[in-house]
């Protein structure tokens, strides 16, 4: 292949039909373009300007590479979490560094499995989920998940195997593509993906637990959060966080029950939607830590999340210290912080 910035000429060694706007992979080359480039500079002064959720980085290829890319968007003004997408064969070796330097990561199984030879996909996949959960990371798993819907509207046994089988490894989201951007059938694959997940989400379990000594305060709170689980039955875990991590560290843990994330700002509860399990409730902001875990509760309620008879277990800071710290885990029955409220008032 001959060429140079504006174009090239090549040879078809294996013909097929190439529709508009594809994208070019050349395995094994040494490409000097790094992140973030001018059209990913462009899209970040975008994102930051509509206030996004989150940002993906493409072709990330180290820790390096990510580092770069935060300070473009700090450039930009923002502060959004940034996703790694892992589609490059140069991320292999560095993998571990890069999942640290990252708020989450993508296995982007489509240019991954032309960068390395496909039968190595699978476990890699594996490797980079296992290391995401280890380092409390989300993880999210996508291409060709459901492709044979992009054409018809049932899945083949196989991707359904391979959707439950990513979050029975600990995926944190499963994510659709050309399925619901060039598919016949997106409302239907977007039901199948779900269904897959609501039945495969009972037979998940807690995560393996770690010795507790030696972990951060609020690493041991999220624990502790989760095996409350298993001693007391929670209907819930209400999170009080100002910026998230408290109820990314009760996820890391996978507790069978729901993570109800209490934020003082929209904007955080709108990230917290990648997080395993974590669902933000809609309640006024108040630094009076004992009113808004009151709010939380009847706004539970309202909601049908838990009901009167039930524990919660509750996760936030200490009013004997400086707010945005998380050191507390409290185990109340919904009964008794109505009753006493409610006297109050």
């Amino acid at each position: 292949m001959d060429g140079d910035l504006r174009g090239f000429t090549g040879r078809v060694a294996s013909g097929g039909e190439v529709s508009s706007r594809k994208g070019l992979n050349a395995p094994g080359a040494k490409l000097t373009l790094k992140p973030p480039t001018e059209k990913d500079i462009r899209g970040i002064r975008f994102g930051v300007e509509a206030d996004c959720d989150w940002f993906a980085a493409s072709f990330i290829r180290s820790a390096r590479d990510m580092e770069d890319v935060r300070a473009e968007v700090q450039r930009a003004g923002g502060d959004q979490p940034i996703i790694s997408k892992i589609e490059h064969g140069d991320a292999v070796g560095g993998i571990n560094e890069i999942i640290g330097a990252s708020d989450g990561v993508m296995v982007a199984r489509g240019d991954l499995g032309i960068e390395i030879p496909p039968w190595d996909v699978p476990l890699l996949q594996k490797k980079i989920i296992a290391a995401c959960n280890r380092l409390g990371k989300p993880v999210i798993v996508a291409t060709q998940m459901l492709e044979s819907m992009v054409n018809n509207p049932r899945p083949t046994r196989a991707e359904a195997s391979d959707v439950a089988n990513a979050l029975l490894d600990g995926a944190d989201a499963v994510m659709l593509s050309g399925e619901t951007a060039v598919g016949r059938y997106p409302l239907e694959a977007v039901r199948v993906m779900n269904n897959i997940g609501w039945v495969v989400q009972e037979q998940i379990t807690q995560r393996e637990r770690p010795p507790l000594k030696g972990l951060p305060v609020t690493d041991v709170v999220g624990e502790l959060a989760a095996r409350s689980v298993d001693a007391v039955e929670p209907a819930a875990i209400i999170v009080v966080t100002r910026s998230g991590f408290s109820a990314l560290m009760v996820s890391k843990y996978r507790p069978k029950t729901r993570i109800l994330a209490v934020t003082r700002e929209p904007r955080i509860g709108r990230r917290l939607h990648m997080y395993w399990g974590v669902e933000p409730l809609d309640v006024t902001w108040t630094d009076d830590r004992d009113a808004l875990i009151v709010d939380a509760v009847h706004r539970s309620l309202e909601l049908g999340l838990v009901y009167e008879g039930d524990i919660i277990a509750v996760v936030s800071g200490s009013t004997l210290i400086e707010p945005g710290q998380t050191t507390t885990l409290d185990i109340l029955k919904v009964r008794d912080i109505l009753s006493r409220w409610d006297r109050r008032d």
